[in-house]
């Protein structure tokens, strides 16, 4: 498995308790890991926050088109 594959399987709560265990416990011991982790956290929270941004700006296109 892709260190990507891991990562969002534990940011989706999809590890096991096992699996999540040893993640964290390698996130602890491995900065270079640790480093790539939060690295990809915050893309996927950028990623995140630009959908909900358009879809927000959909809304209001969608507002705008009915009221106007």
């Amino acid at each position: 498995m892709k260190n990507t594959d891991l990562f969002d399987d534990y940011l989706r709560g999809n590890l096991n308790a096992v699996d999540k265990t040893a993640f964290e416990n390698r996130l602890n011991d491995d900065t270079v890991f640790a480093n790539a982790f939060n690295e990809h956290k915050v893309f996927i929270d950028a990623l995140t926050k630009h959908e909900e941004r358009a879809q927000l700006r959909n809304a209001l296109k969608a507002i705008h088109a009915k009221t106007f």
